[in-house]
């Protein structure tokens, strides 16, 4: 190996890092377009490398005359272990030439892309690189590596990104539907996961959405509770109108018996039965008698609270049935069951089929279809009355959990409405369309009660 050849593999090595280290450059170039540097800093950049050549030049004579020093042997080409032992500190030299050549190196390429996208890019095309997003740059103009690379343009398929406005909606219905999710963790009570609240919520579920057995039982099985909680304004009426039997008294319990009839609304029912008692009221001449109708209005102003109280006083009537007792028999077999497990509705099948009569005459009254007049839907009926009663504060509290648990799936539809936009296929996913939903475990385990 000659001394021209030592040299020539020194410059090689020292292009080579040059090269290397400016090819990293390159990526940090990249951003000069799209950080909107100025002329300025270029014209700066170019007189650091006008500088740092003149170094290398320098250098790389002080280089050359060592390489040309004489020897006593010229016929001898001097090996890599004599110029180490000759000369120890000329390896530092070159090494130190190698850094200056690599920052010259970068300079260098990154002042020739910058001219080059100078001359080949008109100024207005240039203006609207400057306003274009990092993930919007061409690939010519982007960092070799990091987040919106030339490296991530080509590795990810060339995939588009999600546009920043469909992002940004997506967050503002991220932060909604967390904080309905954060209120709806608070109302989710330990209460709400025992069995026997989740066997009345699913048997609830049956007779509102009318299917199989529960189908046409709700209106008869909501009569039936307001009859067995009304019993005693019932009981009351009944002992009225058999212990007051006068020609007036008589004449008022027909004319609310017709204001029944008109199914008028319960405001307009009080007023007119208010009329008709100050009417029958001159006529009476005891007190007792006078006393018996005003508490006789004062009952029927209660069953007017209940939604279907009315209703039934009038089916009772229409079917004559006047032994309110046996509302009573229904309450006895209910009270019992206040405690007990109702999963099933096995504990009610014998004490039904023990007064069978009693629920037969009620089938009619509670408009229960003929083909659904047996033990077992009875049984079903009690079932939902019991379990009902049993639960009734626990499930105001549930309800309120249900309504946050819906406004939950408006937001969240909203969400996936957005994110549908945009498949895996043809989009890079950005990271929020990945985080976790607040409340979605709640939702998945009430959303089979919700309709």
């Amino acid at each position: 190996m000659n001394t021209n050849l030592a040299k020539m593999l020194v410059i090689a090595s020292v292009s080579v890092v040059g090269l290397t280290v400016g090819e990293g450059s390159l990526a940090k170039s990249s951003d000069l377009i799209a950080q909107n540097k100025d002329i300025e800093e270029l014209k700066q950049l170019d007189q650091e490398k006008r500088k740092q050549q003149e170094d290398l030049n320098k250098k790389l004579e002080v280089l050359d005359k060592i390489n040309k020093s004489p020897t006593e042997n010229p016929s001898k080409s001097p090996t890599l272990a004599d110029i180490a032992e000759e000369s120890p500190s000329n390896w530092l030299l070159t090494l130190a030439i190698m850094g200056g050549s690599g920052v010259a190196g970068i300079a260098g390429l990154s002042l020739f892309r910058t001219v080059l996208i100078h001359l080949l890019v008109n100024k207005e095309e240039q203006a609207k690189l400057l306003k274009l997003a990092a993930h919007e740059q061409p690939w010519w103009n982007r960092p070799l590596l990091g987040p919106n690379s030339l490296f991530d343009f080509v590795f990810t398929g060339k995939k588009a990104y999600v546009p920043d406005d469909a992002i940004t909606l997506y967050k503002t219905y991220l932060g909604e539907l967390n904080s309905i999710g954060a209120i709806a963790k608070s109302q989710d009570l330990e209460k709400f996961n025992s069995q026997d609240f989740l066997s009345f919520l699913k048997i609830r579920s049956y007779f509102l959405k009318d299917e199989g057995d529960y189908e046409g039982l709700k209106e008869s099985t909501d009569l039936l509770d307001v009859a067995i909680k009304s019993k005693n304004s019932f009981l009351a009426i009944d002992q009225t109108e058999l212990r007051y039997q006068g020609r007036k008294q008589q004449e008022f319990y027909q004319n609310v018996a017709n204001l029944l009839g008109q199914e008028l609304d319960k405001e307009s029912f009080i007023i007119k039965v208010q009329e008709q008692l100050e009417l029958v009221l001159l006529e009476v001449k005891s007190e007792e008698g006078k006393q018996a109708l005003q508490n006789y209005q004062e009952e029927l102003k209660i069953l007017s609270e209940a939604e279907l109280g009315l209703k039934l006083l009038s089916l009772f009537k229409a079917y004559n049935l006047s032994d309110f007792n046996i509302l009573i028999r229904v309450s006895e077999i209910l009270d019992p069951l206040e405690k007990s497990v109702l999963t099933d509705t096995k504990e009610l099948i014998i004490p039904i089929m023990k007064d069978y009569q009693i629920f037969e005459k009620l089938a009619p009254i509670i408009g229960l279809p003929k083909n659904k007049v047996n033990p077992k839907i009875f049984a079903i009926i009690l079932q939902y009355i019991a379990l009902q009663d049993r639960h009734r504060d626990s499930y105001r509290e549930y309800a309120n959990l249900i309504r946050t648990l819906k406004d939950w799936k408006n937001a969240y539809d909203s969400l996936i409405l957005v994110r549908e936009q945009y498949h895996t296929e043809e989009y890079k996913i950005p990271a929020e369309f990945k985080e976790q939903l607040v409340g979605e475990e709640i939702y998945n385990k009430y959303k089979f009660y919700l309709d």
